[in-house]
């Protein structure tokens, strides 16, 4: 019967979908609009957990309002607000509502540019990271970031920024934990579509276990590398030094993330990263990140989309907490019809697995989505 009222809920809302209801106009350069989800998930392992595996329905509906500003002008932007209601069929307790806040403004001039952002995001998720038997960790994570550049001679331009990043947890097993950065970036232009850079970022790391910081020293690229192939990268050297006698550790950095525009409706994205980081046990980690993404538009209406990831985590020995290390592979395929201009509905095919040294941090999740996604 709980199933029944809850399909009954989801489908008479996706009837709403194909209704067409006028956004909001505020002013000339000022729009709110509508915004939300509507999704039902089977997942064959909500843990995370070889040990304890459980599968369940779950069924979400995420309501929310995006006010976009600045159309037309230099300054555009847009802040937003969502709340995720999330059901579970079987396992009722963890029933959850989770909030959504953003804020993200760009300033473009022609000569100067500034891009600010904010988010405020409640999670409710376990990863690799957490080896968590029979519930699942909540989690707030606090982001902002500050990024400008401005030209310095006709050929020049420098770029710096601020960020910072804070994760809190629900439950004492696992610890909270903050980062900030300090880019800077200098870019020369090398032809017209094509920069090259020389940057250092500094990052401080707030963890149980003692703090620590990173310095990364990089060259890189910008702009067009061929007609099809567009992005930027970053490669150097990333040293990381710790406030305790523990000595310091170093690796190659790297940062890239790749666009090849293979047709007018089909291309493909990279994304490379190999970084230091924080795990939710309050050790610090270093991992190594590649993404390949298909984005190809089959027809005016369908659009197919497939994405695959790998992950390579080394989290550090601390204490009697042993090393472990992680090889986290993740493939999804999804398909998207768009119903009308206010609504598209999706399916999506998700599979997660983790393979480590320690076999309790194991496990293998099949994810099975269907959902629409509107906005008026």
């Amino acid at each position: 019967m709980k199933n029944i009222r809850n399909a009954l809920f989801i489908f008479t809302a996706l009837a709403i979908c194909t209704r067409a209801i006028p956004m909001v106009n505020i002013s000339d350069n000022a729009e709110l609009f509508l915004t939300g989800v509507l999704s039902v998930k089977f997942d064959s392992n909500i843990f995370l957990n070889a040990a304890n595996e459980k599968s369940d329905t779950i069924w979400a509906a995420t309501p929310g309002l995006d006010l976009v500003f600045g159309k037309g002008s230099a300054t555009t932007g847009n802040l937003y607000f969502k709340e995720e209601i999330r059901r579970y069929s079987d396992f009722d307790r963890l029933n959850i509502s989770l909030a959504d806040i953003g804020f993200n403004s760009r300033y473009d001039n022609g000569k100067s540019k500034i891009n600010v952002t904010a988010r405020y995001l409640e999670q409710q998720q376990n990863d690799n990271g957490i080896l968590a038997a029979g519930t699942i960790v909540d989690r707030n994570v606090t982001a902002a970031s500050f990024s400008a550049e401005t030209d310095i001679t006709e050929k020049t331009n420098v770029g710096f920024g601020l960020a910072y990043d804070k994760t809190e947890f629900g439950v004492r097993t696992y610890v909270g934990n903050q980062t900030w950065g300090i880019p800077i970036d200098i870019y020369h232009e090398m032809s017209p579509k094509l920069d090259l850079s020389m940057g250092y970022r500094y990052q401080s790391y707030s963890l149980s276990v003692g703090d620590s910081k990173s310095h990364f020293f990089n060259l890189g690229a910008r702009g067009q590398f061929t007609p099809k192939l567009n992005g930027q990268m970053r490669i150097g050297y990333n040293q990381r030094k710790f406030e305790t006698a523990r000595a310091s550790e170093h690796v190659l950095g790297l940062s890239a993330a790749m666009t090849y525009n293979y047709s007018d409706k089909t291309y493909f994205q990279f994304n490379a990263s190999n970084d230091y980081g924080n795990g939710p046990g309050g050790e610090p980690t270093q991992a190594f990140g590649a993404a390949l993404g298909l984005n190809t538009q089959m027809t005016q209406q369908w659009l197919f989309t497939a994405l695959l990831q790998y992950r390579a985590i080394d989290y550090a020995r601390l204490g009697a907490t042993p090393a472990r290390s992680d090889k986290f592979l993740e493939g999804q395929i999804g398909v998207i019809y768009q119903l009308n201009a206010y609504c598209n509905l999706q399916m999506a095919y998700l599979h997660r697995n983790n393979n480590s040294d320690r076999n309790i941090a194991d496990f293998s999740n099949n994810l099975f989505t269907f959902g629409a996604n509107f906005r008026y």
